[in-house]
């Protein structure tokens, strides 16, 4: 009843807000329309802007996750990652950082912009659903979890290295 009564006020507060600082698109600056604010869309891109952020899907470098365009007989690692040894067993790229990607980055890591978390948030958690189909993410807007257990190099235990909001079931 409470997370009711919250989420009722927020969406008041925003709409009272919209309507004394209509918001504009951070990548194309162009205004972004109340009918662009309903489910699925982003709070600071408009629509034409977020169809421009591109997901990475298979086929991709297993180390660095740059995706390959085109058709792929088994698996390849980039020109980029062929004489790397990392330490890990595969990296993934959620986003290509170019674009209204890049500018949310940007407002985010130079502009002290807090405020595009939630955006952030919602186009990783896009781009992880994409690549795992069975993954289920949990949380609330602007934020969400998913439980990773980071074992040290040389250690045969390791820790929860999840948001303290979450529990992790491991």
């Amino acid at each position: 009843e409470e997370l009711r009564e919250v989420a009722a006020l927020r969406s008041l507060a925003d709409g009272v807000g919209d309507v004394v600082f209509p918001r504009g698109c951070l990548h194309c600056q162009e205004l972004i329309e109340p009918a662009e604010s309903d489910a699925g869309a982003l709070r600071h891109l408009c629509r034409r802007c977020t169809s421009l952020i591109e997901i990475v899907r298979p086929p991709h470098c297993p180390t660095c996750g740059h995706p390959f365009y085109g058709e792929l007989a088994g698996e390849r690692i980039c020109p980029h990652c062929e004489n790397l040894r990392p330490e890990f067993g595969e990296g993934r790229t959620a986003v290509l950082f170019k674009g209204p990607a890049r500018t949310l980055v940007i407002e985010f890591k130079y502009h002290g912009g807090l405020y595009v978390l939630e955006d952030l948030t919602e186009i990783f958690r896009r781009a992880l659903e994409t690549a795992y189909p069975e993954a289920e993410t949990i949380g609330f807007a602007g934020f969400f979890g998913f439980p990773i257990e980071y074992v040290p190099i040389g250690h045969t235990k390791g820790g929860a290295q999840c948001p303290v909001l979450l529990k992790p079931a491991f």
